[in-house]
């Protein structure tokens, strides 16, 4: 596990990011699935789990998910089971490590670029924007082609349009 200095509990998602911005060596603490393996000492870990980005929301034309929202909580939602045929709570589901089922985050998944993700071929099949803090938004798929930039992802967008999915095609084969 990794070690720190300092940790910080930041209330907001601007303090959590200046604060990161000024230390020498910091690391984000989410769900901590990917850095449970790890042994590096930072100076300073945000521990971003006050800083209210845990949420789901529906608008008119997208679907808005904060970074800290874990993955379990994805999966259950009413909204996300509904959309694309249900394909995002499939990957989810199909996530083989249960604890990162459980307290692996939405943004842990995005900003750490996996290859290995069931999550992302998901995403990138659908118009979805990645949320930077004061860096603005990005598409998913530029986002992931970029170098490391010390960003904070604070969420993603997902359009609401139209998605043909095997899924729902796959459930009215006939018998």
């Amino acid at each position: 596990m990794i070690t720190s200095t300092t940790t910080l509990v930041p209330d907001n998602p601007a303090a959590a990011y200046a604060a990161y911005r000024q230390a020498a060596s910091a690391v984000f603490l989410a769900g901590t699935q990917g850095l449970k393996y790890k042994k590096d000492h930072y100076d300073l870990a945000v521990d971003l789990s006050k800083a209210g980005m845990q949420y789901i929301e529906e608008r008119e034309d997208d679907i808005v998910i904060g970074a800290m929202t874990p993955l379990w909580q994805i999966k259950i939602s009413p909204v996300i089971q509904e959309f694309a045929g249900g394909a995002i709570s499939k990957a989810i589901s199909d996530v083989a490590d249960k604890n990162v089922q459980r307290y692996g985050t939405l943004g842990g998944v995005i900003s750490g670029k996996a290859p290995f993700s069931v999550l992302l071929p998901i995403l990138l099949s659908l118009h979805v924007d990645v949320q930077l803090q004061d860096k603005g938004c990005m598409s998913l798929d530029d986002y992931l082609y970029c170098p490391p930039m010390g960003e904070l992802v604070t969420g993603i967008s997902i359009a609401k349009e139209a998605v043909y999915t095997a899924y729902k095609a796959y459930r009215k084969l006939p018998a």
